[in-house]
């Protein structure tokens, strides 16, 4: 809930975009010069964060955990398997019954 330190880096990341978009396109990169300031811009700001933020997260591998992911996203995959069927099933039975022409 450091929203005063997000906002400065924010606007640091914001204006060093704007600095480097500029100064690329000035050089004639074009359209690139969006490209690496954008990058730049994120670089800066996990960078300011990184350095800000006290936080650092940690890999921790828990098989039991990833256990229970695959099994509440096996049941998010055959709601949407069926939802999708359920929507399209008038457009595969008059594809299939009348025809690619009727169905438009």
């Amino acid at each position: 809930m450091q929203f005063k330190k997000l906002a400065v880096v924010e606007v640091i990341g914001t204006i060093v975009y704007g600095f480097v978009s500029i100064l690329f396109s000035l050089r004639g990169y074009g359209v690139y010069s969006l490209v690496v300031g954008y990058i730049v811009r994120q670089f800066v700001e996990l960078s300011l964060l990184w350095l800000l933020v006290r936080y650092k997260p940690k890999f921790i591998f828990k098989f039991g955990e990833i256990i229970q992911l695959v099994k509440f996203g096996m049941y998010v995959l055959g709601e949407r398997i069926l939802n999708y069927c359920n929507r399209n099933l008038d457009n595969m039975l008059i594809g299939k019954f009348l025809g690619a022409e009727m169905l438009g």
